[in-house]
């Protein structure tokens, strides 16, 4: 990709730009960033709207996206300011032209990656990263990337677990106080618990690696065993 003076300028001249989003083992879909007035005061929020039709993940179960692409953007984060309820007199928004500008260009490929969390606000909600090109291989999974983690079907399961009005009501049970142990307790007698608070479940082929899963409670991290991918 041209990052050059001239790219710049030229990607000045549009209000539209399209980049390039994929499920692990699908095709690639457009998705449109339009920074025109049109588009709304939250530019961001068009992408989580997106988002959603592609992957099938309710809006309001996504708490927020964020575009790595380095060296060019470190990160980006969109907030939903539909899930979050901010107030957005005193948030200002990012994901702005201006701030993109030459960093997030027209055809630039991004992998979905997505990952599950029970809140304590009592709902799941899905954390999204579209992880470009320099951070996921097309064809074998990377310590950046997994294609199981982050193909349909996993992702099915996800979607179906955020849904789920009946666990919802057994897990809350535990919200007040918060009880940790009963909510991992229920997530594996339901064997449910590799696709919800956990690091992805890297498959990475890389000899040097480690793969693991981590289960996160709070600042503590409880290294979990690897979840395999026979497993179903």
């Amino acid at each position: 990709m041209d990052y050059s003076k001239g790219n710049i300028a030229k990607d000045n001249t549009s209000d539209k730009l399209i980049i390039k989003v994929k499920v692990a083992g699908e095709n690639y879909h457009d998705l449109l960033i339009d920074w025109s007035e049109k588009s709304g005061p939250n530019k961001g929020q068009q992408v989580v709207h997106q988002l959603s039709l592609i992957t099938g993940i309710p809006v309001k179960n996504i708490d927020r996206i964020t575009i790595a692409n380095p060296p060019h953007i470190r990160y980006c984060s969109i907030l939903n300011v539909e899930r979050r309820g901010l107030n957005l007199d005193r948030w200002k928004d990012g994901f702005t032209k201006e701030n993109l500008l030459g960093r997030l260009n027209d055809g630039d490929c991004f992998a979905i990656s997505e990952d599950l969390w029970h809140k304590d606000s009592g709902l799941f909600e899905f954390s999204i990263v579209l992880k470009s090109r320099a951070l996921f291989n097309e064809d074998e999974c990377t310590y950046e990337y997994c294609h199981y983690a982050n193909n349909r079907d996993f992702l099915n399961r996800q979607i179906a677990i955020a849904t789920n009005s009946q666990l919802h009501l057994k897990l809350n049970a535990f919200l007040v106080p918060r009880k940790y142990l009963p909510v991992r307790r229920i997530l594996k007698e339901l064997n449910l618990q590799q696709f919800v608070n956990c690091a992805p479940p890297y498959c990475s082929q890389g000899p040097s690696i480690q793969v693991r899963q981590q289960y996160y409670i709070g600042f503590a991290s409880i290294v979990m065993p690897y979840y395999s991918r026979t497993h179903g």
